[in-house]
């Protein structure tokens, strides 16, 4: 469930306030269609969305990395947790770890040498569900995660120093800066390569598991997909080259 300080509705209103439209708007009809799309075996790019069902609390964020992939003409196919596809990556848009079956899968997908993109919409759901997300990450993929954290509150409490309005500053793989509005969950870095961070607190990054990859996204970034957020776009083509 979301949490009820923050609920999806005003987090996509004050991110579409912003955003500017893409050129060509998709309807419902349109975004169900895009899930269809499979891949070929032998493609260098083979990508698998994973559905969480349920514990898919950002629908919107699913949308909006299914419209970029088929905008960069990347092949991708809709999979349960647990269903192991030869693929090179794996996205879990907008969920939230809910089991050590799911966890002990995603590590799995990267021991035998895919990416997995994990973006958590922990932020935005209960604290069980929360504390739940942050064990599994710890204890599968060695992520330590703290607890959510409101930008703009923790901003006017000087608890995050950033400039103007909270930005996601990603340095990795490329430079690029999206807004926003909301929570981040933030991570501690010590021990793995910092991808992003807002003021000086550290909201993404990247492990190592055997010849694979763990991305972890602690701020979302598929409903700035949805909406056409040129750099956003930019830097989910980057994570897949």
């Amino acid at each position: 469930m979301l949490s009820r300080a923050v609920s999806r509705r005003r987090f996509l209103a004050g991110l579409g306030a912003a955003a500017w439209a893409a050129h060509e708007s998709l309807s419902a009809e349109d975004l169900s269609a895009l899930g269809t799309r499979k891949f070929t075996r032998g493609s260098k790019r083979n990508c698998v969305l994973v559905d969480f069902g349920d514990q898919c609390i950002l629908h919107e964020s699913r949308g909006g990395f299914a419209l970029a992939l088929t905008a960069a003409r990347i092949p991708f196919e809709p999979v349960p947790p647990g269903e192991m596809l030869p693929a090179h990556f794996a996205i879990v848009a907008g969920g939230v770890l809910p089991n050590a079956q799911s966890a002990d899968w995603l590590r799995l997908f990267a021991r035998r040498g895919g990416t997995v993109i994990y973006e958590s919409a922990a932020a935005f759901a209960e604290p069980p569900a929360i504390a739940v997300e942050r064990d599994l990450l710890q204890g599968h993929f060695g992520i330590s995660v703290g607890a959510p954290v409101e930008l703009w509150r923790a901003q006017q409490e000087e608890r995050i120093r950033a400039d103007g309005l909270p930005y996601i500053h990603y340095h990795r793989p490329l430079s690029a800066t999206i807004r926003d509005f909301s929570r981040v969950i933030p991570v501690s870095c010590r021990h793995h390569l910092a991808l992003a961070t807002v003021g000086d607190t550290a909201v993404a990054c990247s492990q190592k598991i055997g010849p694979g990859s763990f991305i972890f996204l602690g701020s979302p970034l598929g409903p700035h997909l949805r909406f056409g957020d040129p750099q956003a776009h930019a830097l989910l083509k980057a994570f897949l080259a």
